[in-house]
């Protein structure tokens, strides 16, 4: 997945955040376009850039060597 993609996923305040930061707003303008505290946009803006990067880390990893197994009996110890 791509950013763009990764973005779109985020919440809607989230994803608003960062587009207003993108914009070159300050956080006191961020704040009243959001409807909080000046002092809530840089953790709200940190949060964001996390779970867009957490989304990016996510959508990279490759589940085909992967193997699932369906029983959920534990394995067998071996004998010899």
């Amino acid at each position: 997945m791509d950013e763009d993609g990764a973005f779109h996923l985020l919440p809607e305040p989230y994803a608003k955040a960062l587009t207003l930061k993108g914009k070159g707003l300050s956080e006191e303008e961020i704040a009243k376009e959001l409807g909080i505290e000046a002092e809530s946009v840089g953790p709200c803006l940190s949060l964001a850039e996390a779970k867009l990067a957490s989304l990016l880390t996510a959508s990279t990893i490759d589940l085909t060597d992967a193997t699932l197994e369906d029983d959920t009996t534990p394995p067998r110890s071996r004998v010899e």
